[in-house]
């Protein structure tokens, strides 16, 4: 029996290993990406093979969950990427006037 847990941890020690070289890899290939217009930025570039076993693990709505996702991403970082936005915003918002408001006045009647 102890000899089946040590095998088993062995290939779990070298897929982790193996996973992580692999993590790596992604991460030195996709630094930046754009956004794509009406799909938004990426936000992570997960491998096939850990998207397809957090999927058979967890279930099919698992990479929807915001708490999982965030939780991925605190433990793998290389997967993480960094969106710029394609469309520049300039003068939003500046064809606004603004006066100096007065919150509060008091008056006193002359005696």
């Amino acid at each position: 029996m102890k000899i089946l847990e040590r095998q088993l941890q062995d290939e779990h020690a070298a897929k982790r290993a193996l996973m992580g070289g692999r993590l790596a890899e992604t991460h030195t290939l996709t630094r930046n990406r754009k956004a794509v217009n009406g799909a938004g930025a990426p936000v992570a570039e997960i491998p096939l093979e850990s998207y397809l076993y957090w999927q058979r693990r967890e279930g099919s709505g698992v990479w929807k969950d915001k708490r999982f996702m965030h939780e991925y991403l605190r433990d793998n970082p290389a997967c993480r990427v960094k969106a710029q936005g394609t469309r520049l915003q300039v003068g939003y918002g500046t064809c606004q006037t603004f006066e100096p408001r007065v919150k509060f006045h008091k008056s006193y009647p002359s005696a």
